[in-house]
């Protein structure tokens, strides 16, 4: 499987090829605490946090080169749960925002603030 190095995953029905890579958006990361801090990018256990594209309008089979990478949406994928690793504030995803499983279709490296683009 070709996913992040180091990445783990909780349950092991998680661990398929297609998906080998979570996205979410930033924007929904916003909405989680409208009141205070926005929630900071990983609060939904994501590998990538977008900001700019809608993955929400996306159709699944898209492609996004990602760095030197390129990965392809695979199935919408819905977190049960924020959670901010600074301050240890949870939220329950209520409103069932969502965001992306994706496979591997060329392996590269990513790096932080790497544009993503829609291909």
């Amino acid at each position: 499987m070709i996913g992040f190095e180091n990445d783990g995953h909780r349950y092991e029905e998680h661990y398929a090829p297609k998906r080998a890579v979570t996205l979410f958006n930033r924007e929904i990361l916003d909405r989680f605490e409208p009141d205070g801090e926005a929630f900071p990018p990983g609060s939904v256990g994501e590998n990538i946090t977008v900001a700019g594209i809608d993955l929400g309008k996306l159709a699944i089979g898209t492609r996004l080169a990602v760095g030197e990478a390129e990965i392809q949406l695979e199935k919408p994928w819905k977190p049960c749960h924020a959670t901010n690793a600074a301050s240890g504030q949870s939220r329950v995803n209520e409103r069932e925002h969502l965001g992306f499983f994706a496979s591997v279709v060329r392996p590269g490296t990513i790096r932080r603030g790497d544009v993503v683009e829609v291909l």
